[in-house]
């Protein structure tokens, strides 16, 4: 009986032992991204050899390889002692597309002081949260930290408006410069032309 009991506690104990390393033992960071995503691996302790599957079609048998997730989706990395061997552990490695920026105007061009009304057009994730913009209007301004904002151009000249994100995770920020976007003339800068030129009074 007292056997029986020291098996079961060897057992028990074994197994808490293996569900620890199995579950806690191996490690990753980051575990999310936008693509491409580098990760940094970490084996379990005390592992006698090491073989990783990254489901990329990539393996890599190095205590803490690095690995490039270049396509956007949710890899179950496995870790095993051998190719043949059996899963000792997995971790899931979420890769996003990279967020695209885009914006819309009421107006391109005109007189100064010329006002403009930018909307922004953000593509991303639903798993990613946008925690601030950045306006930056190419005239030496900035802008507010909302997703829609308006400018007063009081200088002439071609200006290259930027918008930025910032994101609750960190590699998934970015950023889109919009050249020469914007045309402000001067009233002195504006000419005129008739039809037909040179052009005729009629007398009443």
């Amino acid at each position: 009986m007292k056997l029986n009991l020291y098996a079961r506690l060897f057992l028990t104990f074994t197994l808490s032992i293996f569900f620890s390393i199995n579950i806690f033992g191996q490690t990753a960071s980051p575990l999310e991204g936008c693509a491409p995503l580098e990760v940094q691996f970490t084996s379990p302790v005390g592992q006698p050899s090491f073989f990783w599957d990254f489901k990329t079609g990539a393996f890599s048998t190095l205590e803490a390889p690095q690995n490039i997730f270049i396509t956007p989706g949710a890899y179950i990395v496995e870790f095993k002692n051998t190719e043949d061997g059996p899963i000792i552990g997995t971790i899931t490695i979420n890769v996003y597309p990279k967020p695209t920026i885009d914006v819309t105007l009421d107006t391109a061009f005109g007189c100064n002081p010329l006002l403009v009304n930018f909307t922004s057009i953000i593509d991303l994730a639903p798993e990613l949260e946008i925690t601030q913009y950045e306006w930056v209007f190419g005239d030496g301004e900035i802008g507010e930290s909302e997703p829609d904002v308006a400018h007063l151009y009081d200088d002439s000249g071609t200006f290259s408006p930027s918008l930025g994100i910032e994101t609750n995770v960190e590699n998934c920020n970015a950023t889109a410069i919009f050249n020469d976007l914007i045309s402000v003339s001067s009233v002195e800068d504006v000419n005129f032309v008739t039809s037909p030129f040179p052009a005729v009074v009629c007398e009443p």
